[in-house]
């Protein structure tokens, strides 16, 4: 009599086992056992998943092979065919899912920003931001942003609802902690440098030179001041001149 049965491969019997591929249109591979009896009947196995899901629900779980079976056979593998299925089915799923974020990686592209294609806006005296990627006001999402500040230029007392991660691009910082400006507790970070400055912490800086800052974090990056009025507001933009 022929009989469609879920078979797991480890019968506990004597058989000669091999590994056979189920290979899907994609990339993931699942691999199930297949036996050959003594008494020369092959049982082979399903190519897609596809097949394996519906055969295991209407059969007993198991991977399914296809071919003629003795009573006797089927009876001692229905013990043993239930795990096999189930596990057979999650290594589908789980192959599924790993080729579907490396097509989504392979999907993405780069992004390079030139430094000539910023976009900077004036922030306070001497200071100016220019965001180069994310949304600074997006809670839970990454931003990168720069800061660029002439020599001198002083950032009063403040602090940041989360971290600020920083590295100095050009000139050197000076940063000191605390709720009022000293500039005896300025440290100076040199080209190259980099600092994190934990959430809520007080601190404030003061550029030497021609200076560009990097930050990076999660949003929401905003800037609290610990006393607003000292905070100097940036120069007007100079005036254009009459055309003739």
């Amino acid at each position: 009599m022929s009989n469609f049965r879920c078979w797991p491969g480890t019968a506990g019997r004597r058989s000669i086992r091999r590994r056979v591929s189920l290979i899907d249109p994609g990339p993931p591979v699942v691999t199930v056992n297949i036996a050959h009896f003594p008494n020369g009947r092959r049982y082979a196995a399903g190519i897609d998943r596809g097949r394996l899901g519906r055969a295991c629900s209407q059969q007993p779980r198991g991977v399914m092979f296809a071919g003629e079976a003795s009573e006797e056979e089927i009876k001692m593998s229905n013990n043993s065919s239930k795990s096999a299925c189930v596990i057979a089915l999650a290594l589908a799923a789980f192959a599924g899912a790993g080729y579907s974020q490396e097509s989504k990686a392979a999907d993405s592209t780069h992004k390079i920003v030139r430094s000539g294609n910023l976009k900077w806006m004036p922030i306070i005296k001497g200071c100016e931001i220019a965001v180069i990627e994310g949304n600074l006001d997006s809670e839970g999402q990454p931003f990168v942003a720069r800061f660029h500040c002439s020599d001198g230029a002083k950032t009063p007392p403040h602090w940041h609802p989360t971290d600020e991660n920083l590295t100095v691009l050009k000139g050197t910082f000076l940063v000191g902690t605390g709720e009022s400006f000293d500039e005896s507790k300025l440290q100076a970070m040199n080209l190259g440098s980099y600092m994190m400055m934990p959430k809520e912490m007080r601190h404030f800086g003061m550029a030497k030179g021609d200076l560009i800052l990097q930050v990076h974090g999660i949003g929401p990056f905003k800037v609290n001041w610990v006393n607003p009025s000292e905070v100097q507001p940036p120069d007007a933009p100079a005036a254009t001149a009459p055309k003739r």
